[in-house]
């Protein structure tokens, strides 16, 4: 059986290695407190796919479209405001401040 911590070679129907069990020892665990032991997948059990985000390609491109084309439609307003901030900046520069500013 292979230690449930770290992996190695345990001795017997021990579920910890020495080494584990030392390092344990100084939190111990009030006797009779549940505990639950996770099952370790058998070796030949499939491995769960965690690298890719979506299903596919495809899917991945479309996202990526969509976030560019919102990100340009950001770009595009914010320019416009921009642009009418020193509109209004340089007319109060030229002409001074509107009256009904004043």
């Amino acid at each position: 059986m292979n230690c449930m911590n770290c992996n190695r070679e345990t001795v017997g129907s021990n579920v910890f290695c020495e080494d584990c069990q030392k390092a344990m020892e100084g939190f111990p665990v009030p006797k009779g407190t549940p505990v639950t032991i996770p099952r370790t997948p058998s070796p030949t059990a499939p491995k769960k796919q965690t690298t890719h985000l979506y299903a596919s390609a495809d899917e991945q491109l479309k996202i990526s479209q969509r976030t560019v084309r919102r990100l340009a439609r950001s770009l595009f307003f914010t320019s416009i405001l921009l642009v009418l901030a020193v509109a209004a900046l340089a007319y109060i520069v030229i002409f001074g401040l509107p009256a009904f500013l004043a």
